[in-house]
């Protein structure tokens, strides 16, 4: 590399550090909070690494650490100490490439820079580029993966092919999103989550709801946008789940559904249920407060929703609903009707 082109380089990396500092230094009470995202680029991320590479100490200004090199501006030195020992602290990290293509081929580490990461979210990137993943995963309490085609979650919980050992440590993992993919299972990998509170896996290819049954712990399940038709033993395959989304699939039956007594939320949207007395099966669930139900073939029949509002009034568990404690329908429309009925 010429003197010039070495020049340029510095220049570039000292801006580039420059950003990173002031966004980190002036918003630094919700970063180190994990209030505040810090999005990179891959771009950045290589940058970064090669800076880091060079030496730069990771520990905060004015106390005593190994520094082993240095980039030649001086300006950049100190700045670059103080940047890093930032993002040795950040918590929320969102990682994107360039151009939101799926065809970045560039490969990079993180876990040596970002040290105490709770919030990952990747997005456009696929998940082999990233080296070390499976050092990052088990510290995270929030992991969103998407738009990556992966087909199996082996992809992100297990490591790298020379080590088929499954990560055992997942269970600080609360949170999970793994939508706009091309799932098509919910494999046994999950089972090392053992303390996922939310899944979301819409917009995906998967057919069968399997392998919850020991994530005992999850409260909101999102399957909509899948190609799921049947529920069958759903209620053995799920734990004790409050909201749960299933929108937008092929579903006719409401099977097993209605044995799942823990429910507050259900959303049955965009399906192919056509038969009222499947949906009468619903009025078991008397912890239930929203039902969404919309675009079906049974909301073609007129005054479906009146049809629907009697079969639940009648059950004895669903008598208490009056004026007083309407409230607890959150969705608006269903309000709406429900008080026009009762006017009629």
């Amino acid at each position: 590399m010429t003197n010039k082109s070495r020049l340029e380089q510095t220049k570039k990396e000292d801006a580039f550090i420059q950003r990173i500092h002031n966004y980190l230094s002036n918003n630094w009470n919700d970063i180190s909070k994990g209030k505040k995202v810090l999005s990179l680029l891959t771009n950045g991320i290589g940058l970064l690494t090669t800076i880091w590479k060079r030496g730069v100490t990771l520990q905060k200004p004015g106390k005593k650490g190994n520094v082993f090199g240095f980039l030649t501006v001086e300006t950049t030195k100190d700045r670059s100490q103080e940047t890093f020992w930032y993002l040795s602290n950040v918590r929320w990290l969102r990682i994107e490439p360039e151009n939101n293509e799926n065809t970045i081929e560039k490969k990079f580490s993180i876990s040596k820079i970002f040290k105490k990461i709770k919030i990952l979210e990747i997005h456009h990137i696929s998940v082999g580029n990233i080296l070390d993943l499976n050092r990052i995963v088990p510290r995270l309490h929030i992991f969103s993966v998407s738009h990556t085609q992966i087909k199996q979650f082996s992809d992100i919980f297990h490591l790298p092919k020379k080590d088929k050992t499954p990560i055992n440590s997942s269970s600080l993992l609360r949170s999970l999103s793994c939508n706009f993919n091309n799932l098509t299972q919910i494999d046994e990998s999950l089972t090392h989550c053992i303390n996922l509170e939310n899944l979301d896996l819409s917009n995906n290819k998967i057919t069968k709801i399997t392998n919850l049954k020991k994530n005992f712990q999850i409260k909101q399940l999102n399957l909509s946008s899948n190609l799921i038709n049947t529920t069958e033993n759903i209620n053995k395959n799920v734990g004790p789940i409050t909201k749960l989304n299933l929108g937008n699939n092929q579903i006719q039956k409401i099977e097993s559904i209605c044995m799942i007594f823990s429910l507050v939320y259900l959303d049955l949207s965009n399906n192919d249920l056509d038969s009222f007395a499947e949906v009468s099966k619903l009025s078991q669930l008397a912890s239930l407060q929203t039902l969404i139900i919309e675009n079906n073939p049974i909301c073609c029949v007129k005054n479906y929703f009146q049809i629907i509002i009697s079969m639940f009034i009648e059950h004895e568990t669903i008598q208490k609903i009056n004026h007083q404690n309407i409230r607890k329908l959150k969705d608006f429309k269903l309000i709406k009707r429900y008080l026009d009925y009762e006017k009629n």
